[in-house]
């Protein structure tokens, strides 16, 4: 269980979120939506679907004065 007032936490907390909890095993991620053409004055219209893809992963950097 993550301790989200404990800043180690809230950093594992945003990696399980952002990539893997785990150092350099990626994470794939989709997405799939639609572009809105937003004019002042106007009603939102649609103009395309997407479809959307990205690949990441994290590592654990231990920094001599910045620390983790």
């Amino acid at each position: 269980m993550l301790d989200l007032s404990k800043p180690d936490d809230i950093v594992m907390a945003n990696r399980r979120i952002q990539c893997s909890a785990k150092d350099a095993t990626p994470a794939t991620f989709s997405w799939r939506g639609g572009v809105l053409s937003r004019v002042p004055g106007e009603q939102d219209r649609h103009i395309m679907n997407v479809d959307g893809m990205n690949i990441r992963q994290c590592v654990t950097v231990d920094h001599p004065t910045r620390g983790r």
